[in-house]
């Protein structure tokens, strides 16, 4: 969305979806109208991994 009700021509959530399945986590999004919306992320934590090994 751009904030005015249309839709962007960015990938933003699907590309957070994208990094968060990567490393086995997930978000939520609730959203009620005239309460705002509420974005969760789970992302697990582990042992640090180099950037470079990380991606494909």
């Amino acid at each position: 969305m751009d904030g005015k009700g249309g839709r962007s021509s960015t990938f933003g959530l699907f590309s957070v979806r994208e990094r968060l399945k990567h490393f086995g986590g997930h978000y939520e999004i609730t959203s009620q109208p005239g309460q705002g919306t509420t974005i969760v992320m789970i992302a697990p934590l582990g042992e640090y991994t180099e950037p470079e090994k990380r991606w494909p």
